[in-house]
C-alpha cells in the first residue's frame, strides 16, 4: 500500500503511477493504455506540429475518458554560449570513457565494423551535412565527432511519421486487394460457366 493517496486524489487516478511524456517517443496508444490501467497517461507534444497534436488529441479522446497529461516545453532555451562546458565535460569524462559516449574518432567508429575508414568518413560526411553530427576541434590528426541529440530526435519523429503514413497506405491497399479477391474469384467462376455453356 502506498503511504499516501494525495497523488491519486490530485489527478483522479487509481494508482500512483505517472507515465513519462518522452517527446518524440511516447504515443497516444501508450498514454491511453496507462490511463485505462489507472495511472496518469502522458503524451510528449513538444515536437508535434499542430496537425499532429490535433490527431493525437482525437485519438486519446476516443480511447479513454481518464486523465492524460499533454506535455509541452515551456522553459526558455538557455543561451549555452554564456556557459563554459569544459568543466562539466571534464567531470563526466570518466563516465564517457566507461560507456563509450561522447566524441569519437573515425578509427574508433570503424573498429566494431567490417568497413574501411574512408567508407565511415563518407557516411559521417552525409550525417554532418544533414546536421545530425558536429565535428569537434581538430587535435593532431584527429577530428572528433559528436551526435546532435536534438536533431536526431527530430529526424526520428519525421521518420516515425513517414513510416506510419506508409504503413497506413499499405494497410489500405492490402484491405482493398483482399476485398477484391472474392469478387475476382466469382467473376472467374462465372466466366468458366459461360465457356462451358458455349462449348
Amino acid at each position: 500500500m502506498w503511504p499516501t493517496d494525495r497523488l491519486q486524489k490530485l489527478f483522479d487516478i487509481e494508482h500512483p503511477v505517472v507515465q513519462a511524456p518522452m517527446a518524440g517517443a511516447s504515443t497516444p496508444a501508450m498514454a491511453i493504455a496507462v490511463a485505462n490501467a489507472g495511472g496518469m497517461g502522458a503524451l510528449g507534444c513538444a515536437m508535434m506540429s499542430a496537425e499532429q497534436l490535433r490527431a493525437a488529441a482525437g485519438e486519446v479522446a476516443a480511447g479513454t475518458t481518464r486523465a492524460v497529461n499533454f506535455n509541452f516545453f515551456v522553459h526558455e532555451e538557455p543561451d549555452l554560449a554564456k556557459h563554459a562546458a569544459e568543466p562539466m565535460h571534464e567531470a563526466l569524462k570518466p563516465y564517457y570513457a566507461d560507456y563509450g559516449l561522447g566524441e569519437a574518432t573515425v578509427n574508433e567508429l570503424a573498429a566494431p565494423f567490417d568497413m574501411s575508414q574512408p567508407s565511415i568518413s563518407r557516411h559521417l560526411k552525409v550525417l554532418e551535412e544533414g546536421g545530425l553530427i558536429e565535428v569537434g576541434a581538430r587535435t593532431a590528426q584527429f577530428r572528433p565527432r559528436r551526435l546532435k541529440t536534438e536533431a536526431l530526435a527530430r529526424a526520428r519523429s519525421w521518420m516515425d511519421q513517414l513510416w506510419g503514413e506508409s504503413f497506413d497506405r499499405l494497410d489500405a491497399f492490402l484491405a482493398e486487394t483482399s476485398a477484391d479477391k472474392p469478387r475476382a474469384r466469382a467473376k472467374n467462376k462465372a466466366k468458366g460457366k459461360s465457356h462451358r455453356k458455349c462449348s
